[in-house]
């Protein structure tokens, strides 16, 4: 049994509203190749300093709690 839902009125959404502006999806230019390779160079920088930090306080963590910061 297929069950249909019924939604108050003022939820309804109007054709103009469907319509304007706001409600719009926005579909980005294509990347050129070289703008495309920049990003995704600074991205696997951004990455690879993350993963670092993550196993820097992983490493650290000890230290880091019993306030022994002359240790690091």
């Amino acid at each position: 049994m297929k069950t249909q839902y019924k939604y108050p009125e003022n939820l309804k959404s109007s054709e103009s509203d469907r319509h304007s502006p706001q409600n719009q999806k926005l579909v980005a230019p294509p990347l050129n190749d070289k703008f495309y390779a920049e990003s995704y160079e600074l991205r696997k920088a951004a990455l690879t300093m993350t993963v670092a930090a993550i196993e820097w306080f992983r490493n650290n963590v000890t230290v880091l709690l019993e306030g022994n910061y002359s240790a690091l």
